[in-house]
């Protein structure tokens, strides 16, 4: 481990998004580098819309994922130990709600925001800002190109590959929580800077509920992997040799997984890939096992195969899931929902936790 700095590896942990009654639940978030070494770190908020919501107790149907939210931030000066108040990044148009935050920083120096926009149990579409002033003011909004349907990404999952092009993975069905729900997995993709996209022809299905939440990587050989949430006790693995617009059909990585979605992305003081994930597996649970614990796992051959498997975060009565990560510095800023009991109505903290590089490798 000479790549890193004689550190502590003791690791920092805060909940920067705590719940309230009148915001009842926080999830779906990312953390982005600003300039004058800035963090942005924006979330999907949901929020109260009648009084009797802040003063009765609250059960799991007023915390779903079809309920209000908006795109809230914050700001820290002190790479993530402390964070300003809440500000609007994007107020949800009167649809059931916006979720969801995807940045990039464009080799011009703008920064793209992607987002999701829920109308319908049929109709869920992603949408594109930009900002040329490090997030001072933003572009209007406006749809990318994407198929009909109920279309959905998963936070701090965007990608630019080695030649420029911009990926997007993405995940349809027909209808959401209804007969002939299905999902298949799919990427949106740009090749100039974001201003237009179009998406893949061929799509990854797997059985039951499909071929869900996919996160993508390129690897050394400049393919693509995707790696999928799905109902089969792993993690499923396809790959792309040609941008992301056909994919092989998915196999398992054999690392056992609920029904819950994994991030990887690369180490840049390594090279390696570093896997965030739940992992357990529980055939008999309504999502294939609880979303406790969450693990990070380390590939030094492009995915093939993990080592140095950690619990991050056990959350026994609880759940810990849908994780980001930044790297920065010497250190990882991994953020995620936080449950601390699962009775508690879907009330959800966003939990950060701030871990030297070290840390993954011992």
């Amino acid at each position: 481990m000479g790549q890193f700095p004689e550190t502590s590896t003791e690791i920092i942990t805060l909940d920067v998004c705590p719940w309230s009654a009148g915001h009842p639940r926080n999830d779906a978030q990312a953390i982005f580098p600003l300039s004058g070494d800035r963090l942005l770190l924006a979330w999907s908020e949901y929020y109260a819309t009648a009084p009797a919501q802040i003063v009765q107790p609250r059960g799991a149907a007023d915390t779903g994922d079809q309920m209000p939210c908006r795109l809230s931030f914050k700001i820290s000066t002190d790479s993530g130990r402390t964070w300003s108040e809440t500000l609007t990044l994007q107020d949800n148009p009167g649809a059931h709600n916006v979720k969801h935050p995807n940045f990039l920083r464009l080799p011009s120096g703008e920064i793209l925001l992607a987002y999701t926009v829920w109308f319908s149990a049929t109709s869920r579409q992603i949408f594109l800002r930009r900002s040329p002033d490090e997030g001072e003011t933003w572009a209007p909004a406006f749809q990318i190109r994407q198929p009909p349907g109920f279309n959905n990404i998963n936070n701090d999952h965007i990608l630019q590959m080695k030649s420029g092009r911009i990926i997007l993975p993405a995940f349809n069905t027909p209808i959401i929580w209804a007969v002939g729900e299905h999902q298949r997995a799919f990427c949106c993709y740009s090749d100039d800077e974001g201003r237009t996209w179009t998406y893949g022809e061929k799509w990854v299905d797997l059985p039951k509920r499909g071929a869900e939440e996919p996160c993508i990587v390129e690897r050394r050989d400049g393919s693509l992997a995707m790696f999928l949430r799905c109902q089969l006790g792993s993690i499923y693995r396809s790959v792309s040799a040609d941008g992301g617009q056909t994919w092989s059909e998915a196999e398992s990585t054999g690392v056992k997984a609920p029904a819950s979605p994994a991030l990887v992305k690369r180490i840049p003081a390594t090279g390696d890939l570093l896997l965030v994930w739940n992992h357990n597996y529980e055939p008999a649970h309504h999502h294939q096992g609880a979303r406790t614990p969450l693990a990070t796992a380390v590939s030094a051959d492009d995915g093939a195969t993990w080592g140095h498997i950690r619990d991050l975060e056990v959350v026994p009565d609880g759940a810990a899931a849908y994780a980001s990560l930044l790297f920065h510095g010497d250190e990882a800023l991994i953020a995620y929902y936080y449950q601390p009991r699962l009775n508690q109505g879907g009330a959800a903290n966003i939990r950060l936790k701030i871990v030297p590089l070290r840390w993954f490798y011992e």
